[in-house]
């Protein structure tokens, strides 16, 4: 739902290119002054398209001592890095609702992103290991030719694909 919320404004903000600017910017100086207040992932859902990143991180978000952060995939450690810690923070639960799980609810709770890619970006683990040494990964992994198969249909259902699977199979170069 929030995914949805923030793609209509992206899309609403495009027309009116001046607007777009003001709010990105009060949006980075939001983040760069309440980005301590958050806390940092437990744990790191990467690994490749179509491996299950996503059925992973909706599972583990069903479970009540788990928090997941604002979207998905944050891009943070890979594209987004220039944006800062504290913009990435801000994705996170605050600590306020971390000590008042912990302090008077009596329990402790994890959070973690996903975001597959970062196990192809050249400088995303080494990033986050300086980041947040103790954080823990989850790489999931596929067979590839399973894999590419389910990448070649959901391209084929959002129209990034036209030519059939049979055809490529025929003209495959070996």
């Amino acid at each position: 739902m929030v995914y949805r919320q923030k793609t209509k404004i992206r899309h609403t903000l495009k027309k009116h290119q001046k607007l777009q600017k003001i709010t990105t910017e009060l949006y980075l100086k939001y983040c760069s002054l309440t980005g301590f207040l958050h806390t940092t992932p437990d744990y790191f859902i990467i690994g490749f398209p179509k491996c299950g990143t996503t059925s992973l991180h909706e599972y583990l978000g069903e479970h009540p001592d788990v928090y997941l952060p604002f979207g998905k995939e944050i891009d943070f450690f890979d594209r987004l890095y220039s944006r800062g810690l504290n913009w990435y923070k801000t994705s996170f639960p605050n600590i306020v609702q971390k000590s008042f799980v912990k302090n008077f609810q009596k329990k402790e709770f994890l959070t973690g992103e996903a975001t597959p890619r970062y196990i192809v970006h050249p400088h995303a683990v080494k990033r986050i290991h300086n980041t947040i040494p103790n954080g823990k990964f989850i790489i999931l992994m596929r067979n590839p030719i399973d894999r590419a198969y389910s990448h070649y249909k959901m391209n084929l259902r959002n129209d990034y694909e036209s030519v059939s699977y049979t055809h490529l199979r025929a003209h495959e170069t070996r």
